[in-house]
């Protein structure tokens, strides 16, 4: 059936249900209220159709809610709202504003699914006495791709004689050549029916970018077999492919996260990720860990401001025997060293995706002299307190960002002149040199 008559369908339906609303509305109290849902019937989901329940006494507006995300009495009928939504809070305003707010599930709702979800809660509710507009949220906010409005039963009888396919833009991410930023690329999408856009960004990044010079993320044959929103938490579960046709090497499984991460986070219903591997939590990816909720990076996104230096940092890996090298960049003072400034983004900067370093907020680099092949690294009194116990690994990640990755370089830590090595307790040692054998290829 094409869209038009799916649309003409509807609005026959729509409107020969609301004219026996209004002819029930003239009454104070109507003693029955019309409940919305997606008709059942052949293989139109587009048609609306209708069952009618006593009103009680009592709050009716949070009632009538919490009725409509029931099931449907009648057989034949569905609700336009998924099972997992709840009903957060029903107010109405003395504007005759009732403002309706459903839990975070609701953001999984988008194009054709959306407006109908929103239809069936509007429609209903605007028959209670009182209420002419229907404001709807989930968790606050407004659903993705939606402006911040109201919506009155006309709104509906008007806007769904024409349900052309919904467009929108999506910003995705991709690696850039070198596999050490991610970078940007709008791509403007015809909306499927009762998808979130969530599904549209996983099968956008599993394409490629259409921009030459970003390269493709999604390990080839990566399949999305589901996927659900928590709350504010996008749960992807990935076929086996995403892992058996993976690169394998360290910066790519790099970016790989990012990309995805920072691709869903762009939307503002979701702020975390969890990833799932043929439906089991997946805990590493090639030496990341990736166990629960993975959030935002932007410090990953380039491309790299001119002004500014490419430095490495590094991270000691999933397992806590080896290191990650993390490429980030900096705006070097004229009288300061890369070295230092490396060190000082180590610890103040959001964790990358996949290796949190304990040791970020407890330790301040306070300077650094380098002459010749010595390093001195001068830390603040903090450390005393906090970080006197410090693993090899954890250390030759310092090391390694201090000295820019070489091996030819002696590293010493001192706190107020003082060798670390010297403080009581201290685990740490007189000098280091970087080992790049323990470095994730």
């Amino acid at each position: 059936m094409t869209s038009c008559k799916r649309a003409c369908l509807l609005f026959l339906s729509l409107t020969l249900l609301l004219s026996a609303c209004a002819r029930t509305s003239e009454t104070t109290h109507p003693p029955a209220l019309e409940f919305y849902y997606l008709s059942e019937d052949g293989k139109d989901t587009f048609a609306l159709a209708s069952e009618k329940r006593d009103l009680p006494a009592g709050d009716t507006l949070r009632w009538a809610v919490l009725e409509l995300l029931s099931p449907p009495l009648t057989s034949g009928l569905k609700t336009a709202i998924p099972a997992d939504v709840t009903l957060l809070s029903a107010l109405l305003q003395e504007d005759g504003t009732a403002e309706v707010d459903f839990s975070a599930a609701y953001h999984a709702l988008s194009g054709i699914g959306l407006t109908l979800a929103d239809a069936c809660v509007t429609l209903t509710l605007t028959q209670l006495p009182g209420v002419d507009r229907v404001r709807i949220t989930a968790d606050g906010r407004q659903p993705e791709g939606k402006t911040d409005k109201t919506f009155t039963k006309d709104d509906f009888v008007l806007s769904l004689l024409d349900l052309a396919p919904l467009q929108t833009e999506l910003t995705l991410f991709f690696a850039d050549a070198q596999n050490r930023y991610v970078e940007s690329e709008s791509r403007n999408l015809v909306l499927r029916e009762n998808e979130p856009l969530a599904r549209h960004v996983i099968e956008q990044l599993i394409a490629g970018p259409q921009t030459k010079a970003l390269k493709k993320t999604m390990p080839a044959g990566t399949q999305l077999l589901s996927l659900s929103i928590n709350e504010t938490t996008c749960v992807v579960n990935l076929s086996h492919n995403f892992v058996d046709a993976a690169p394998g090497d360290a910066a790519s499984a790099r970016m790989t996260l990012v990309a995805l991460v920072n691709s869903l986070t762009q939307l503002t219903s979701i702020d975390a990720v969890e990833l799932l591997l043929d439906g089991t939590p997946m805990t590493t990816y090639f030496g990341y860990s990736v166990a629960g909720k993975l959030r935002r990076e932007s410090a990953a996104i380039g491309p790299v401001p001119s002004q500014d230096t490419d430095i490495t940092l590094y991270y000691p890996d999933a397992s806590g025997l080896g290191l990650i090298s993390v490429a980030s960049h900096v705006r070097v003072q004229t009288e300061d060293s890369p070295g230092l400034a490396s060190l000082q983004q180590l610890f103040t900067r959001d964790a990358p995706i996949g290796v949190p370093f304990p040791l970020t907020g407890q330790i301040e680099v306070i300077g650094l002299d380098r002459v010749g092949s010595l390093c001195a690294v001068y830390l603040s009194d903090k450390v005393l307190s906090t970080s006197l116990q410090i693993t090899n690994i954890q250390a030759q990640a310092l090391v390694g960002t201090a000295s820019e990755g070489s091996e030819d370089i002696v590293v010493r830590f001192l706190v107020n002149g003082v060798n670390l090595a010297d403080v009581a307790q201290s685990t740490w040692k007189s000098e280091y040199r970087f080992s790049r054998e323990l470095v994730t290829p």
